[in-house]
């Protein structure tokens, strides 16, 4: 079992003593591997970096998990006071932190589980010796070691040390037993390094290292690919929805006006009906649905009320699936300055959104353009206001 959970050397400062008289628990954390060539942006650096975090000021050479504790205080999600709730949009962001890291620790590691090539690289990087030199014997080996997933991503991304712990029961009561602090840890350092937030403590249930990966719930999108997954077609979920689909029905030889093809449509588009509902709900009066996308729209700042919410979403013209996408492809969502110009927009893409699905919940309906017939008096009204003022005088 491992925990999400950047922990902290046994042998750095704290106010708080950690497990006092646990020395049979100590760690072994003298690795440090060398950090990987930054020059592309890590998965771990999109989540931190998409549009509706743009004021939070990342730093991508801190540990990811410090980093996104430090985020959670700075959008007040977090508190001293220990009868708060924290919100659903925590919630949200923690499970796509989460999926961040899963496809991180992929790209770094692998994720073949019958790849002998992957199941060394873990073995190399948590320093068993020598490498065994089959699949099964790589496996036990990694299965009888306790590191933290976190700290193997981070190792990669910024060079930190690999903590290896001698049992499972080590681990957990490390992790649950001290305090983790932010910041530098140095008094007068740095003013957010003072500050603490309530320790988000997230238990996932794997048996090893390497199975994690394949033990998170993919989203109704990822479980649409991964059923046609083959080696013509690897889904890229950071590409835009519309382009995979097109690119796995061409590996796969697919016309989509074929009975096939149309078969195919449908559990397309159901899965990006139940993705929707998965992010942004299906109940119409729920405040928190349409925060979460005036947040993903880019409306600041975000209305106190469901209702204002509401109406300023409805005053916004965005294509759904450029929305439902933009969590993956972390692409600031496109506004169009009117119905006709979405309109427009959605039938040169064929970014069509099922919205009448059977399917669909409340929130999803509320989103009805006229797309094939845009309304022509919603356009009028776009017009300047010294056309619409000789208008107002002519019907005088």
């Amino acid at each position: 079992m491992g925990y999400l959970k950047r922990k902290r050397s046994l042998s750095q400062s704290s106010d708080t003593e950690p497990l006092q008289n646990q020395s049979s628990l100590q760690p072994n954390h003298d690795t440090h591997p060398p950090k990987e060539d930054a020059s592309s942006t890590s998965l771990v650096d999109q989540f931190f970096t998409q549009p509706k975090f743009s004021d939070f000021d990342y730093d991508p050479n801190r540990p990811v998990m410090a980093e996104f504790y430090r985020l959670c205080g700075y959008l007040g999600w977090t508190s001293r006071d220990p009868n708060h709730v924290p919100p659903k949009a925590m919630g949200i962001a923690r499970q796509e932190l989460k999926g961040a890291l899963v496809k991180q620790f992929n790209q770094c590691y692998g994720k073949d589980r019958n790849s002998l090539e992957s199941w060394r690289s873990l073995c190399q990087m948590i320093k068993i010796a020598p490498i065994p030199a089959t699949m099964e014997e790589c496996r036990e080996a990694v299965e009888r070691t306790h590191v933290n997933l976190v700290d193997l991503v981070d190792a990669k991304r910024i060079g930190t040390a690999v903590v290896i712990f001698p049992t499972v029961e080590a681990l957990a009561l490390y992790t649950s037993s001290t305090g983790n602090r932010l910041g530098t840890g140095k008094k007068g350092e740095d003013q957010r390094g003072k500050e603490r937030v309530s320790e988000v403590v997230e238990l996932l249930d794997i048996l090893t290292i390497a199975l994690h990966a394949m033990s998170i719930q993919a989203t109704p999108l990822e479980d649409f690919f991964s059923r046609y997954q083959s080696q013509t077609f690897d889904y890229e979920p950071e590409n835009p929805v519309k382009d995979e689909f097109d690119r796995l029905c061409l590996s796969q030889g697919i016309a989509k006006r074929s009975q096939e093809g149309r078969q195919i449509m449908d559990e397309f588009r159901e899965a990006l009906v139940m993705e929707f509902n998965e992010l942004y709900g299906v109940d119409v009066n729920e405040f928190e649905s349409w925060e979460r996308i005036c947040e993903d729209i880019g409306i600041k700042p975000v209305p106190d009320t469901m209702e204002e919410c509401r109406r300023k979403v409805m005053k916004t013209y965005v294509n759904i699936m450029d929305l439902v996408e933009s969590r993956k492809t972390h692409k600031k969502v496109r506004v169009f300055p009117t119905e006709k110009a979405l309109s427009e927009y959605t039938k040169k893409n064929d970014k069509f959104f099922p919205i009448n699905h059977a399917k669909a919940g409340g929130v999803l309906k509320h989103f009805l353009r006229h797309i094939l017939s845009p309304r022509v008096a919603e356009e009028r009204e776009q017009r300047p206001l010294s056309w619409r003022r000789r208008r107002d005088r002519r019907n005088q």
